[in-house]
């Protein structure tokens, strides 16, 4: 607080809450929002005058949160940044090259991998905040190959299950019954009699799924014999014939 004050004899201000005698300028605390400050002063014969200015006071930083991404992993590597603030004058972002303007939801484009995006606010008097968030962008599906049992007839319903995969969070694959099954290593399974479908499936950590097929019969059943040939019991004849 400084005052000027020319032919007085007494100085005095009011603060919000009580008088204090003024001879020097000092530093007042005063409240969050608007203010009033009156400044008194008289002579030695008693003349008063007085003034006032109105003020606000503004210490509170704007909030600032960060919507979208999450602090997870995304198969798209177009994401959506929406920023939610208060009492904001200007918002901005940093975007892993440079700094952009916010001023309404957008969608932004980042490669494959781990990224952070940091926000900023300001309000009209400077105060300032930042928040950031990392997040992952997985975009590339995962390859998924069924090396057994390959595309042919087997002569044993026990088959061995062989899937190669690379980039995959999770492996599976239907088995003899339609049911999902989870792969973790190669495993045999018993199959039906007749041609069978094998699906397997990959997703990564985006959640995007790949998936592969093949298709294989199983024969275990040996061939019978339905009509036998009758072969002649040998005799022996000492006509040296045969009736």
């Amino acid at each position: 607080v400084n005052i000027s004050a020319s032919g007085a004899t007494n100085v005095w201000f009011y603060n919000g809450t009580a008088n204090v005698s003024y001879t020097a300028e000092i530093l007042v605390t005063f409240g969050e929002g608007s203010n009033t400050l009156i400044a008194y002063a008289n002579d030695s014969a008693g003349n008063l005058n007085t003034t006032s200015i109105i003020f606000g006071t503004d210490t509170i930083a704007p909030s600032i949160t960060i919507v979208s991404p999450q602090s997870a992993t995304y198969g798209d590597n177009q994401i959506l940044i929406n920023i939610s603030t208060s009492g904001a004058a200007n918002v901005w972002f940093y975007n892993g090259t440079g700094n952009t303007t916010y001023t309404t939801s957008t969608y932004q484009n980042f490669s494959d991998g781990v990224h952070t995006l940091i926000a900023y606010a300001n309000d009209s008097v400077g105060n300032f905040n930042q928040t950031s968030i990392s997040f992952t962008v997985n975009s590339l599906l995962p390859s998924i190959t069924i090396i057994s049992p390959a595309n042919t007839t087997y002569n044993n319903k026990t088959q061995l299950v062989n899937i190669s995969t690379s980039g995959a969070t999770n492996v599976w694959f239907t088995n003899s019954s339609g049911k999902n099954e989870t792969y973790t290593t190669s495993v045999y399974r018993v199959f039906n009699e007749g041609s069978n479908t094998l699906r397997a499936y990959a997703n990564n950590s985006a959640g995007l799924v790949n998936y592969n097929m093949v298709i294989f019969s199983i024969d275990s059943i040996s061939p019978g014999i339905n009509n036998p040939v009758t072969v002649p019991t040998l005799q022996m004849y000492n006509n040296g014939s045969v009736q």
